[in-house]
C-alpha cells in the first residue's frame, strides 16, 4: 500500500507541474493549522504555489511524511510552506523566514557524506519558532521547532531529519 501511495504522489506532482494556469498573486501571512485524523491523508500538491515554487523537499518513513516548499525571495528572506503528516495529527505552517546574520559566515551541518554549509532562516511567532536550515547547494534542508508558549502537543513538525530535494 505504501508503494502505491508513493506512485500516486509522484503522479500528482507530475500532473501539477505540467499545468500551465495562472495562480493568484496573494501572499498569505503566517498560518498554522493542526487537525487530528484517524487515517493518513495524501498531500495535496495544489496547496503549494506552483507558479512561484522554487524548491520542494521531502522526508518520509513508514509512519510519517513531511514536505517543505521554499521560495527564495532574496539573500536574507525565504517564503516557506511546511506540511507534516504523522499520527495522531497533521500540521501545516507557512510564512516568511529571515536570516538573522545574513551577511555573516554560514554554519556547517553534517550527514553521512560529511559536512556541508547551511543558511539558517527563522520564523518567530508568539506560540513557536521554526528554524529552517537550508544547505547552500540547495540539496537538503532540516527543520528545528521550539514551542514558545510552554504547551506540550503531539502535533509537531518532524525535526532534526534531513529532507532531500525532490524538485
Amino acid at each position: 500500500m505504501k508503494y502505491f501511495k508513493k506512485i500516486f504522489s509522484i503522479l500528482i506532482l507530475i500532473f501539477v507541474s505540467c499545468k500551465n494556469n495562472e495562480t493568484p498573486e496573494n501572499l498569505k501571512t503566517l498560518e498554522s493549522k493542526s487537525s487530528t485524523s484517524d487515517s493518513t491523508k495524501e498531500i495535496n500538491y495544489a496547496d503549494f504555489d506552483e507558479k512561484k515554487s522554487t524548491y520542494l523537499f521531502e522526508y518520509s518513513d513508514e509512519n510519517s511524511n513531511q514536505f517543505i516548499e521554499i521560495n527564495i525571495i532574496d539573500k536574507k528572506t525565504i517564503k516557506f510552506h511546511l506540511v507534516t503528516e504523522t499520527l495522531p495529527c497533521d500540521t501545516e505552517y507557512s510564512g516568511m523566514a529571515k536570516k538573522e546574520f545574513w551577511d555573516g559566515d554560514g554554519e556547517i551541518d553534517e550527514d553521512s557524506e560529511g559536512g556541508y554549509f547551511v543558511n539558517e532562516y527563522f520564523n518567530e511567532e508568539k506560540e513557536y519558532t521554526i528554524a529552517i536550515r537550508l544547505a547552500e547547494n540547495l540539496s537538503k534542508v532540516t527543520i528545528k521547532y521550539n514551542q514558545n508558549n510552554g504547551f506540550e502537543t503531539d502535533c509537531l513538525p518532524i525535526t532534526q531529519r534531513i529532507m532531500h530535494r525532490i524538485k
